[in-house]
């Protein structure tokens, strides 16, 4: 009944943010991890300790929906991340050597107290 409409590579982009193991597939603790937030920690220990459905049930229509809804979304900011990065890319004076070079410089974080960014 629901659907989502998205390329190939647009989903392994939203799996391989969740893929925290990187083997292309999303298990059940990073499927969690996308669809509780990190913030909800009393809903995250009953969603682990949960026994999953099994195989022949189906979801009932108001938790395929919610679910959608918010692939949907997940869909909508990777691609509103893939342009910032294309527009990133395009800009004359972008250099990604100098972006790792001023990350890993710096114990792998940019400091604000280094560089005034505001």
């Amino acid at each position: 009944m629901n659907s989502i409409y998205c390329t190939l590579a647009e989903a392994r982009v939203i799996i391989s943010f969740y893929d925290s193991n990187f083997d292309g597939n999303l298990n059940y603790n990073e499927f969690i991890n996308l669809i509780i937030s990190e913030s909800n920690y009393a809903m995250r220990k009953i969603a682990r300790e949960r026994s999953g459905y099994k195989k022949s049930y189906a979801l009932p229509y108001d938790v395929e929906f919610g679910l959608v809804r918010l692939l949907e979304r997940e869909l909508d900011l990777a691609r509103a991340v893939e342009l910032l990065v294309a527009d990133l890319k395009a800009r004359y004076d972008f250099n990604i050597l100098d972006i790792f070079s001023l990350i890993q410089g710096y114990a792998n974080h940019i400091s604000i107290e280094r560089y005034d960014f505001f």
